[in-house]
């Protein structure tokens, strides 16, 4: 393995040691042979049930990016170790699932901009908004987040949420379960309420609730629909 390379540690049984190249690739060289290879030695390979341990010990400058924000990022998953099997990984590969939206990496990312630049176009505040949503209503419960198409004509809502259920016989169908309206810091709340009352006047499902969710800037409101 030609160019620098970086000392990840020895494996369980100290019969494999683990290195990484300037690329980032992750290999392993055979203690007794002193061959390489960049496969997972057999018998050493990864399991469902193994528990990987934050391991400070060791880092791999080649692969950190030069964006501060990305790096606080990762910090948190890197330099993971088998317990099992002592192997190192960058990332964590059975982490735990977010306890709430602010633990999505996606989401984190995109609030952090419009944090450091609350001036930021509509577009930019959207961006975690979808992340949010797809959050609150998994697709795992029935729910289906979309993104309507951004036209310049007020009354649309920018994200519409779907539940789908049902019928009697198996066939499947979706309701508008609730609206959202996302707007850049700055932009009235009175006339967003009024735009998504409209909208649920005009087309709600008489025979489900309906919702609304407004954010402008980073400040939410939720909304029930009550006919007017």
């Amino acid at each position: 393995m030609a160019g620098r390379t970086y000392d990840l540690g020895m494996l369980v049984n100290n019969s494999w040691s683990q290195h990484a190249n300037s690329a980032g690739q992750v290999y392993y060289v055979d203690i007794a042979t002193r061959q390489s290879q960049l496969n997972i030695p057999a018998g050493w390979e990864d399991a469902p049930t193994d528990i990987w341990n934050i391991d400070n010990s060791v880092t791999w400058p080649q692969w950190y990016l030069n964006s501060l924000a990305l790096l606080t990022i990762l910090s948190d998953f890197c330099r993971r170790r088998n317990q099992r099997t002592g192997r190192a990984v960058l990332l964590d590969p059975n982490p735990p699932p977010p306890r709430n939206y602010l633990e999505v990496t996606n989401v984190a990312t995109h609030l952090r901009l419009v944090e450091r630049v609350p001036d930021s176009p509509e577009a930019l505040y959207r961006r975690p908004m979808m992340g949010i949503l797809r959050f609150l209503f998994p697709d795992s419960q029935g729910f289906d987040v979309l993104q309507e198409e951004v036209v310049p004509i007020d009354g649309k809502p920018d994200f519409v949420i779907f539940k789908i259920s049902c019928r009697p016989g198996g066939s499947t169908y979706a309701y508008e379960f609730c609206i959202v309206e996302s707007k850049r810091m700055g932009k009235p709340w009175g006339s967003t309420e009024d735009q998504c009352r409209e909208y649920c006047t005009n087309h709600a499902d008489p025979n489900y609730a309906a919702y609304a969710i407004v954010h402008i800037g980073l400040e939410i409101r939720f909304y029930k629909y009550s006919g007017g």
